[in-house]
């Protein structure tokens, strides 16, 4: 539930005080989990009171990485921080670099912008201490390593020639395929470049000697 930048809609708890509320422990190990890669070892670093975790907070926030300064930063527990913060009405509060709160929930005087529960600004941290508003984060996976085999399938199998695979940049004239794949077996190939009779450029790929499968 905790937004993950400062860019990111801060989304509201349906149900921010659930009945029976979670026990300290389950809420504080569900807020865990559910921190980035980033704000788990800001985390970390105040409850160990490094000296640096200011430093990196302020880094981290000017990134646009959200930080709730009194759990990350001062190293207040999770649990009981969401629980004082529901139980004075708030439903959001700023993350760090963003201005505070000037007036209260339910406290109004001259002056002071009012608190509106219902228009957090994006980035800010949505209070709640139900369980199901922290999933726990999935970092997200690398990109797939592009292909590198330019061995297509078979083409013409008198010939012992294979099509060039669609999608793979590959400059040099000879290719050892260590292993065979579903479209092509092991094996020394030379590569042939031809064109059509309308002059459009094709490579083949001519099997040379088999290898082991």
């Amino acid at each position: 539930m905790l937004p993950a930048t400062t860019s990111s809609q801060c989304v509201l708890s349906a149900d921010p005080l659930p009945n029976p509320l979670p026990t300290q422990a389950a809420f504080d190990a569900a807020y865990e989990a559910s921190l980035n890669t980033q704000q788990l070892s800001l985390l970390k670093l105040g409850q160990a009171a490094d000296p640096t975790t200011t430093i990196v907070a302020q880094a981290l926030a000017t990134s646009g990485v959200v930080v709730d300064v009194p759990v990350m930063v001062w190293a207040w527990d999770p649990y009981f921080t969401m629980l004082l913060r529901a139980q004075e009405g708030y439903a959001w509060v700023p993350s760090a670099l963003q201005p505070p709160v000037q007036a209260a929930p339910g406290i109004n005087f001259p002056g002071a912008a009012p608190y509106n529960a219902s228009a957090p600004p994006n980035g800010a941290i949505p209070v709640s201490l139900n369980l199901t508003d922290y999933p726990a984060f999935a970092a997200p996976q690398p990109a797939p390593a592009p292909p590198t085999d330019p061995i297509g399938p078979l083409s013409n199998a008198a010939l012992n020639l294979y099509d060039q695979a669609p999608g793979v940049t590959y400059s040099g004239a000879m290719y050892t395929a260590t292993e065979a794949t579903a479209v092509h077996p092991a094996g020394n190939y030379q590569k042939i470049q031809q064109q059509t009779m309308i002059g459009i450029p094709i490579t083949y790929w001519k099997l040379l000697a088999p290898g082991a499968s």
